[in-house]
């Protein structure tokens, strides 16, 4: 099969005698100094640091089939064609591959096949629609397909630079859609297995001997981690005598849950009261699990019924920005863990939005907008009018009248106490939502808001 040279610049890629099926190729500089996202595409764009190296017919931006309401790209693939993104920067850290395809008005059976780009070579084509849920891409439909990097020849070790997903039906086909298409991370704190008096997990040594508060077992087993009495806290987690903890914290024996639940039908919260202004920087801040099922919201935004201007909302798979002027960039995936979210406002027409999964680890900011001059009046867990239920938790949420720096970003994942001249900080201790502040900026609830049953990542106590 014939292969296309990419060629790399100071400036970025450019690409020679990419036309016809000729593959992509390899050559790449993998010199970086920071990972690409792990969303390659979804929503109409591409993810952060990666690039388009398709071989042929399609379109990024498809409004023909929808997915929900997020534009789709659309592929005619030729007998040998195939949709292929490539990454100077890389990925590592991921478990396998995802992405949902509908085989739209194709009568032929579909078969696919997928290959990486990795040690600038690529790793060989290897058949996925296995991989698909049901095993076929069926017609007219939306399907999930997760391909595992073992069965790719690659491992959570390995950098990928390329991902491409050909056409092995040997046939010329009619338009199909992709939407989502991402690597899938290796989850915070697996490997650490059940055991009495808290079993140390992989990534999260138990320094210092005893554990504290006695017998792990006593109520429930630890998954993701452990801490001892005088040594470090694991990364996912720990959990005394009384309470189990999965990737979270249970404190003060079971005792005290120190997260807000939201029920997926029905639990909401609303804030009123103008915000700090944009002009001189406002940070919105929160430890927060979105439901994996629907549409998920958080709002934030100018006087209308349900501050939707702005805000956070998960769907498809992905935890998104939403801009009422410019619609939704993709922040990260939704693996239906804890993230914690950022949104700093720098000037009244300048936003950045970030995310971490570890606490008190950088912040990796994937969107930088140019936004309307809205003044924020408010802010709403749940959008009910549109059936957009957040169905998550929350562990504990901020506004600062200042747009913070990366350091002091980070510090705020790490951190439940109420930071320096917060105009509102909320707790969400045990589903009480009251501000901790003292500017009583309170949360009026309604519906099934309770204690979450466990807590976000948090090492500081």
């Amino acid at each position: 099969m014939k292969k296309t040279k990419i060629t790399v610049l100071a400036i970025g890629l450019v690409f020679a005698g990419c036309s016809g099926d000729s593959k992509k190729e390899e050559s790449l500089d993998v010199s970086r100094s920071a990972l690409a996202t792990a969303m390659v595409y979804n929503a109409g764009s591409l993810g952060a640091g990666w690039t388009d190296s398709s071989g042929t017919t399609h379109n990024l931006n498809s409004k023909t089939v929808l997915d929900g309401s997020l534009h789709t790209l659309s592929a005619t693939y030729s007998p040998i064609g195939y949709i292929a993104f490539m990454s100077t920067a890389g990925v590592t850290g991921n478990q396998s591959v995802s992405f949902r395809v509908n085989g739209a008005t194709n009568t032929t059976t579909i078969k696919l096949s997928m290959e990486l780009f990795v040690n600038n070579t690529w790793t060989g084509l290897v058949p996925i629609v296995s991989f698909c849920n049901g095993g076929k891409v069926p017609q007219n439909a939306w399907v999930d397909c997760t391909v595992p990097l073992s069965v790719l020849g690659a491992s959570s070790a390995t950098m990928v630079n390329g991902v491409s997903i050909d056409n092995g039906t040997g046939k010329t086909l009619k338009a199909m859609y992709f939407s989502a298409i991402r690597f899938v991370p290796v989850p915070q704190g697996t490997g650490g297995s059940p055991g009495t008096g808290g079993t140390p997990a992989t990534g999260g040594a138990a320094t210092g001997g005893a554990v504290t508060g006695g017998n792990a077992s006593t109520g429930g087993s630890v998954t993701g981690g452990s801490s001892s009495t005088g040594g470090d806290i694991s990364t996912g987690g720990f959990s005394n005598t009384g309470g189990a903890a999965t990737g979270g914290v249970t404190t003060g024996g079971g005792s005290t849950i120190v997260a807000t639940h939201f029920s997926i039908t029905d639990g909401q919260a609303t804030m009123v009261g103008n915000l700090p202004p944009q002009s001189s920087g406002v940070t919105i801040f929160s430890w927060a699990r979105f439901a994996t099922t629907g549409i998920s919201s958080l709002g934030i935004g100018a006087s209308n019924l349900f501050y939707q201007n702005y805000g956070f909302y998960s769907q498809s798979g992905t935890i998104q920005w939403w801009d009422e002027n410019f619609g939704p960039d993709v922040i990260a995936e939704n693996d239906g863990g804890w993230i914690f979210i950022v949104a700093r406002f720098t000037s009244q027409t300048h936003l950045d939005v970030g995310y971490t999964r570890v606490s008190g680890a950088p912040i990796v900011w994937p969107i930088h907008n140019t936004i309307a001059a809205n003044a924020l009046q408010g802010m709403t867990v749940s959008f009910p009018g549109e059936n957009e239920w957040f169905g998550g938790d929350l562990e504990y949420m901020g506004v600062l009248p200042r747009a913070v720096d990366d350091t002091e970003a980070s510090a705020l994942s790490n951190n439940r106490s109420v930071p320096a001249n917060a105009w509102a900080f909320w707790k969400f201790e045990n589903g009480v939502t009251t501000d901790s502040s003292g500017n009583s900026h309170h949360w009026t609830t309604a519906g099934s808001v309770t204690p979450a049953t466990t807590g976000a990542p948090i090492l500081s106590p």
